[in-house]
């Protein structure tokens, strides 16, 4: 995705129209509601937004070892909240008063059609993290990476065989440093914090950690 990402900095027209298409897949069913307010050319509003949202974040995202398609979705679904928020749909709807009729015929509200979708997404996004967290962690940096969770989840300190409390420190900082270089997407704290509690769960205490 980073090459694509470039190629519409630079006004590349096959990555625009990629992205328009992008834009698409993730409007679903909010594209009524987007047609009602910029009309059904709304793909070029979002896409203005995204490049200005691209631009901001060009140097974070160039030092990305690889952007997934799951990431690139998310910032295109903030893009269409922000706008919508902007031309003050948003704000004038209850979140229990229905949107529109779905292909059965049933009403829509706006917590159904936004919120389990945010939900699921969350999970799609937690289940991401750790997945490409497990892919680069070697055993040493998984006992740390134990350490700090406990720490700083629970204020316990938990003994890790083999390495000095001072040693852990520095472990520490350079597994920042290389879960930060790899990644890539960065994590909102609600998604590390389910990450953090899998973690806990399936690789802290299988290691012998409680």
């Amino acid at each position: 995705m980073k090459d694509k990402i470039v190629a519409l900095l630079e006004g590349d027209l096959q990555a625009k129209e990629f992205f328009l298409r992008e834009i698409k897949k993730v409007a679903g069913e909010m594209e009524p509601l987007l047609k009602a307010r910029l009309e059904d050319d709304y793909g070029e509003e979002i896409l203005s937004d995204l490049l200005l949202k691209l631009l901001i974040m060009k140097d974070a995202l160039l030092q990305k070892e690889k952007i997934n398609r799951s990431y690139l979705h998310k910032v295109i679904r903030s893009c269409i909240i922000d706008r919508l928020s902007r031309e003050g749909k948003l704000q004038t709807l209850s979140m229990d008063r229905p949107l529109w009729e779905d292909d059965e015929g049933e009403i829509r509200s706006f917590e159904e059609v936004f919120g389990v979708e945010e939900n699921r997404d969350l999970k799609i996004e937690a289940g991401t993290l750790f997945d490409e967290i497990m892919s680069f962690l070697s055993e040493k940096d998984r006992d740390v990476l134990c350490y700090y969770l406990y720490k700083e989840l629970y204020n316990k300190e938990v003994k890790v065989e083999g390495i000095s409390k001072g040693a852990l420190y520095k472990r520490w900082e350079r597994l920042k440093a290389k879960i930060n270089r790899k990644l890539s997407f960065v994590p909102t704290q609600e998604e590390f914090r389910l990450f953090a509690e899998r973690f806990l769960s399936e690789v802290c205490t299988k290691r012998g950690f409680k």
